[in-house]
């Protein structure tokens, strides 16, 4: 036994019941209500409340929704009321994204095309005037190494025992 496998299937087993449609009670399965087995009624779900359809229907909304829950609660390892809380929160979710936009008041809009006209003149100006001082930043930056240079040459120059501030001694030492 011990050298055999088996290939096993994870299987999700829903088990829902209907509270008063359990046995030995008197409820109708097509109206949720107690009465006797000869009266007629009309259709009533008593999960989700709807008149589409009785209470043992697999399409229930509610049934449908319960079945994901414990699917979830099972699959992810994780309590009924977390997987409840966060199915609730992915249907919420999905309503906002699926909801239409709403038709924006011409109003704001106009103030918003008024408040633009007045700022993108003062913004491009302040982008102008920092194009300009990045040039002469870039400039500078270029002119600093011919500045070094030339303050290297004139202190060796001056300097003739030291080079680059390193004595002449040393100077046969390193190289």
């Amino acid at each position: 036994m011990a050298s055999m496998s088996y290939q096993v299937l994870q299987v999700l087993v829903v088990r829902t019941h209907l509270l008063k449609m359990r046995i030995q009670h008197n409820c109708c399965k097509k109206c949720g209500r107690p009465h006797p087995n000869n009266v007629e009624c009309a259709t009533r779900c008593v999960n989700c409340g709807s008149h589409t359809h009785e209470s043992d229907c697999n399409e229930c909304p509610a049934f449908l929704e319960m079945k994901k829950i414990l699917k979830m609660a099972y699959l992810e390892g994780i309590t009924v009321g977390e997987a409840r809380t966060r199915v609730t929160n992915l249907n919420n979710a999905s309503t906002r994204r699926l909801a239409p936009p709403a038709r924006p008041d011409p109003q704001p809009l106009q103030e918003l095309r008024t408040l633009g006209e007045s700022t993108m003149p003062m913004i491009n100006e302040k982008i102008g005037n920092l194009t300009e001082y990045l040039a002469k930043t870039n400039d500078r930056f270029d002119r600093f190494d011919q500045r070094f240079d030339d303050k290297f040459s004139l202190y060796r120059d001056s300097n003739p025992e030291r080079l680059g501030g390193i004595p002449v001694l040393y100077r046969h030492a390193i190289s």
